[in-house]
């Protein structure tokens, strides 16, 4: 539920502000993350990056309730479709849903299924006179593999941070 008027409400526009509330979870017990993004077994010695939440333009959004979450979602497919970016933020969703409700399999109790599809640049590469370009007209050969999800997040930085050979 959002608080204040919904039609006014921005969800997209807003800022990060600080949250002194414990994170959702803690990266040690989180039996998916994968090691290159866990930054506290690298060392990270601050944890204050881990205190923020978004506030959008005119409303409040309640705290992420990882049992509401599932059963929201009750019978539901979603999948990220992209690169690392978005393997991110798929490890951190099973994360807090795994902090919520450690001892359960969300596909089995709740019907839930949430998927990882790695597509950097969610359309297709061609080689053009030597060069690599994307065809933007064309999703990735493979986008079969979302079209039934009932809920996709995409995302790619590999869009926009390369240079020189492995610019598209």
């Amino acid at each position: 539920m959002i608080h204040a008027n919904q039609t006014n409400c921005a969800l997209f526009v807003g800022t990060w502000i600080p949250d002194d509330t414990d994170p959702f979870y803690q990266s040690s017990n989180c039996p998916i993350i994968d090691p290159q993004f866990n930054c506290k077994m690298f060392g990270r010695p601050d944890s204050d990056y881990l205190k923020y939440r978004w506030r959008p333009l005119n409303c409040e959004l309640p705290r992420f309730n990882g049992v509401q979450f599932l059963i929201g979602m009750r019978g539901k497919s979603i999948m990220f479709v992209g690169d690392s970016l978005g393997r991110n933020q798929w490890e951190s969703l099973i994360c807090m849903i795994y902090a919520a409700v450690p001892q359960s399999q969300t596909q089995l109790d709740y019907g839930v299924s949430i998927s990882f599809y790695r597509a950097p640049f969610l359309v297709e590469v061609d080689v053009v006179q030597g060069k690599r370009v994307l065809k933007l007209e064309k999703v990735d050969g493979n986008g079969d593999v979302w079209r039934n999800a009932d809920v996709l997040s995409f995302n790619s930085g590999h869009w926009w941070t390369h240079q020189g050979s492995l610019q598209g």
